[in-house]
């Protein structure tokens, strides 16, 4: 997928998690988690460590040498996507308490990945 995509894509569900409140925290984890993988592609493909026709579902599935170079030149961000996938299974697929802490967070390392992504596809 090109990168104009992602980001549209990514800006989309945004606004559509703008709506959520606290109480649906799972929506938020579950939301951050698809918004942050197409913030996470378009820096991928924008910094030429995947091209448009290789997207990544999940942090977990770069090789060894992508989550080198990420670590280099993503300033943090896979560490970010680790934190809210780790979030699902707890919140969105069991019942943990404090979810609404959980959909804070992971809306928090949205932003982080977001923000981090549109200055490095501007840059």
């Amino acid at each position: 997928m090109q990168i104009k995509e992602h980001v549209r894509k990514a800006e989309r569900i945004t606004s559509s998690l703008e709506k959520c409140d606290a109480n649906d925290y799972e929506a938020l984890i579950e939301g951050a988690m698809l918004a942050a993988t197409h913030w996470f592609n378009a820096a991928l493909h924008g910094k030429g460590i995947r091209p448009t026709e290789h997207d990544v579902m999940h942090g977990t599935k770069l090789t060894v040498e992508e989550h080198k170079r990420c670590e280099t030149l993503l300033e943090g961000m896979v560490e970010a996507l680790e934190v809210i996938e780790e979030l699902r299974s707890p919140y969105v697929r069991g019942a943990e308490p404090h979810g609404e802490m959980a959909g804070a967070l992971a809306i928090e390392k949205l932003k982080c990945i977001a923000a981090t992504t549109r200055k490095l596809i501007q840059a």
